[in-house]
């Protein structure tokens, strides 16, 4: 359990009387670089508020010294300290499901029951098989540009055979695949 101080605080001067829209957003601009969300200049007010947000905020210790900094006027500021469990919140994150990525879209073509290449895979126009290749061939040929498009376990050889493919520019498309 530790201490965490969090502070209530009521924004004073946070917004103008009058019709003078200029004066307004010079002011608004000190908000606004407090990060604070503007609010539009309604024409016929009287009373024009520089922010979104409530009067009423809470925020931390290094928020109130930000908005000190800025030169925003606080009234009726009060410290509120509470006992946080740490461990506790981070068993409840950590039992959340958290996607961390979008989600890739289907690449299994359900007519012809068969996984559609994506834009890399469709970009070879050249092929190779490596047979029972050892690991030297396979990194000769990677350094020459060619990349694995699958390994493929044989049950009566020590080493598996590569399916390459690689994007050469002069392809005549006359070629089959080379050996």
């Amino acid at each position: 359990m530790i201490d965490v101080t969090l502070y209530t605080a009521e924004l004073r001067d946070y917004y103008s009387w009058g019709s003078d829209q200029a004066m307004f957003l010079e002011k608004q601009k000190v908000f606004v670089k407090a990060g604070f969300t503007p609010k539009a200049w309604e024409e016929g007010d009287h009373s024009h508020n520089y922010i979104e947000e409530a009067r009423n905020i809470i925020i931390d210790q290094a928020r109130l010294a930000e908005l000190m900094v800025l030169q925003i006027e606080l009234g009726d500021v009060k410290a509120i300290t509470t006992k946080v469990n740490i461990a506790e919140h981070l068993a409840e994150i950590a039992e959340k499901n958290i996607t961390l990525q979008v989600p890739a879209p289907s690449s299994y073509n359900t007519k012809c029951e068969v996984h559609m290449p994506g834009q890399a895979l469709s970009m070879y126009n050249d092929m190779k098989l490596l047979e029972d290749s050892c690991t030297d061939v396979l990194q000769e040929a990677l350094n020459e540009g060619w990349r694995i498009i699958a390994a493929c376990p044989q049950p009566d050889q020590r080493r598996p055979d590569y399916v390459l493919g690689r994007f050469d520019p002069k392809h005549d498309g006359d070629r089959s695949a080379k050996r």
